[in-house]
């Protein structure tokens, strides 16, 4: 599906990585991920987008205060969420959001773009 978005958004900057899913199949976490990412492409430079609306849970993070000083992160408003940091405001998204209106019969319009709804609808995800 991310294949799916990334050519219906038609921007060549975007670029797919499959660490998460190469994983062992344990839990994986924000800071371990990045760090493979860096060992894995030592010339680049990572830095985490991450909602808001997610700092007053950043304690329960795994390797929060490591995340911060390796991998500074980038912080951005979401809609429905106190806008506290510069910048644009995120739309609120999220995969609960769009099964919930799946169960209630309601329009996903504008929250997947055409080939996720294709594949979503192909494969009767979110029922």
């Amino acid at each position: 599906m991310v294949d799916d978005m990334r050519r219906d958004l038609g921007h060549p900057g975007i670029h797919i990585s499959r660490a998460e899913k190469n994983a062992t199949g344990e839990p994986s976490f924000t800071y371990q991920t990045l760090s493979m990412l860096r060992e894995n492409h030592p010339i680049r430079t990572f830095y985490p987008l991450l909602g808001g609306d997610i700092v007053a849970d950043t304690s329960k993070w795994k390797d929060w205060d490591n995340l911060v000083e390796e991998f500074p992160p980038i912080f951005v408003n979401r809609a429905g969420a106190q806008a506290t940091f510069p910048g644009p405001t995120f739309p609120f998204m999220s995969s609960t959001l769009i099964r919930e209106r799946f169960k209630l019969g309601q329009s996903i319009e504008g929250l997947l773009t055409r080939r996720v709804m294709n594949y979503v609808e192909e494969h009767g995800l979110y029922r």
